[in-house]
Protein backbone atom coordinates (compact mmCIF):
# COMPACT_ATOMS: atom_id res chain seq x y z
CA UNK A 1 0.00 0.00 0.00
CA UNK A 2 1.50 3.68 -1.02
CA UNK A 3 2.44 5.69 1.91
CA UNK A 4 1.67 9.50 2.27
CA UNK A 5 4.59 11.63 1.38
CA UNK A 6 4.75 14.65 3.52
CA UNK A 7 4.79 17.83 0.79
CA UNK A 8 7.42 20.28 1.69
CA UNK A 9 6.89 23.95 1.87
CA UNK A 10 8.65 25.79 -1.09
CA UNK A 11 12.21 27.41 -0.81
CA UNK A 12 12.24 30.97 -0.08
CA UNK A 13 12.20 32.51 -4.21
CA UNK A 14 15.34 35.08 -2.40
CA UNK A 15 16.40 34.60 0.63
CA UNK A 16 15.36 37.18 3.64
CA UNK A 17 16.87 40.34 3.46
CA UNK A 18 17.50 42.70 6.26
CA UNK A 19 15.92 46.09 6.80
CA UNK A 20 17.67 49.26 5.56
CA UNK A 21 17.57 52.95 5.78
CA UNK A 22 15.16 53.10 2.85
CA UNK A 23 12.92 50.02 2.98
CA UNK A 24 12.18 47.06 4.92
CA UNK A 25 14.13 44.55 2.96
CA UNK A 26 10.83 44.44 0.59
CA UNK A 27 12.15 46.46 -2.53
CA UNK A 28 15.41 44.80 -2.33
CA UNK A 29 13.84 40.87 -2.07
CA UNK A 30 11.73 42.43 -5.09
CA UNK A 31 14.71 43.98 -6.99
CA UNK A 32 16.47 40.57 -6.39
CA UNK A 33 13.80 38.60 -7.84
CA UNK A 34 13.05 41.08 -10.53
CA UNK A 35 16.50 40.20 -11.78
CA UNK A 36 16.31 36.09 -11.62
CA UNK A 37 13.12 35.83 -12.83
CA UNK A 38 13.05 34.04 -16.21
CA UNK A 39 10.63 36.19 -17.86
CA UNK A 40 8.18 39.64 -17.13
CA UNK A 41 4.83 38.69 -18.44
CA UNK A 42 2.81 42.07 -17.60
CA UNK A 43 -1.03 42.84 -17.92
CA UNK A 44 -1.92 44.54 -21.20
CA UNK A 45 -3.51 47.37 -20.54
CA UNK A 46 -1.75 50.73 -20.02
CA UNK A 47 -0.30 50.25 -16.13
CA UNK A 48 0.67 47.29 -16.72
CA UNK A 49 2.72 48.00 -19.53
CA UNK A 50 4.01 50.85 -18.21
CA UNK A 51 5.24 48.38 -15.26
CA UNK A 52 6.71 45.92 -17.75
CA UNK A 53 8.45 48.72 -19.46
CA UNK A 54 10.04 49.59 -15.99
CA UNK A 55 10.85 45.86 -15.53
CA UNK A 56 12.47 45.36 -18.75
CA UNK A 57 14.57 48.24 -18.47
CA UNK A 58 15.85 47.79 -15.02
CA UNK A 59 16.77 43.71 -16.44
CA UNK A 60 18.33 45.95 -19.24
CA UNK A 61 15.94 43.83 -21.91
CA UNK A 62 14.25 45.64 -25.08
CA UNK A 63 10.29 45.53 -25.21
CA UNK A 64 10.61 42.00 -27.23
CA UNK A 65 11.64 40.17 -24.17
CA UNK A 66 7.89 40.54 -22.66
CA UNK A 67 5.98 38.00 -22.68
CA UNK A 68 2.15 38.90 -23.63
CA UNK A 69 -0.39 36.84 -23.52
CA UNK A 70 -3.93 37.03 -25.76
CA UNK A 71 -7.00 37.94 -25.26
CA UNK A 72 -9.21 35.80 -22.74
CA UNK A 73 -5.64 34.24 -21.33
CA UNK A 74 -4.32 34.95 -18.14
CA UNK A 75 -0.86 33.93 -16.15
CA UNK A 76 -3.00 31.39 -13.75
CA UNK A 77 -2.71 27.85 -14.68
CA UNK A 78 -1.40 25.66 -17.02
CA UNK A 79 -2.89 26.98 -20.09
CA UNK A 80 -0.88 30.29 -20.25
CA UNK A 81 1.75 28.58 -21.92
CA UNK A 82 4.00 30.65 -20.08
CA UNK A 83 8.02 29.59 -20.05
CA UNK A 84 9.27 27.09 -16.87
CA UNK A 85 10.42 28.68 -13.46
CA UNK A 86 10.03 32.00 -11.58
CA UNK A 87 8.84 34.62 -13.38
CA UNK A 88 7.88 39.14 -13.13
CA UNK A 89 3.81 39.13 -13.28
CA UNK A 90 2.72 42.28 -13.19
CA UNK A 91 -0.68 43.72 -12.73
CA UNK A 92 -2.62 40.31 -13.01
CA UNK A 93 -3.66 40.83 -9.22
CA UNK A 94 -2.64 38.18 -6.73
CA UNK A 95 -4.45 34.71 -6.60
CA UNK A 96 -3.89 31.40 -4.71
CA UNK A 97 -1.44 29.41 -6.04
CA UNK A 98 0.26 31.01 -9.13
CA UNK A 99 4.13 30.12 -9.87
CA UNK A 100 7.10 31.23 -7.68
CA UNK A 101 7.95 34.29 -8.52
CA UNK A 102 7.47 38.25 -8.14
CA UNK A 103 3.75 39.33 -8.05
CA UNK A 104 3.36 43.38 -8.38
CA UNK A 105 -0.19 44.53 -8.52
CA UNK A 106 -2.40 47.01 -6.73
CA UNK A 107 -5.61 45.33 -6.29
CA UNK A 108 -6.71 43.73 -3.36
CA UNK A 109 -4.38 40.66 -3.27
CA UNK A 110 -6.69 37.03 -3.18
CA UNK A 111 -4.20 35.74 -1.33
CA UNK A 112 -1.08 35.75 0.67
CA UNK A 113 2.24 34.76 -1.08
CA UNK A 114 4.11 31.74 -0.36
CA UNK A 115 7.57 31.54 0.61
CA UNK A 116 8.77 31.33 -3.50
CA UNK A 117 6.84 34.48 -3.96
CA UNK A 118 7.70 37.84 -3.69
CA UNK A 119 4.55 40.00 -3.23
CA UNK A 120 4.95 44.79 -4.15
CA UNK A 121 1.15 45.79 -3.47
CA UNK A 122 0.15 49.28 -4.13
CA UNK A 123 -3.33 48.15 -2.75
CA UNK A 124 -4.10 49.59 1.07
Amino acid sequence: MPTARASRPPEPLVPPRPPSDDDDGLLARARDALLIAGFVCPHTDADGLAAGAVALRARGQGADAAVLLGRGQTPWGDAAGLPPGPGAILDWGIRPGGRPGLYVDHHAPEADPRPDQVLVSGYG
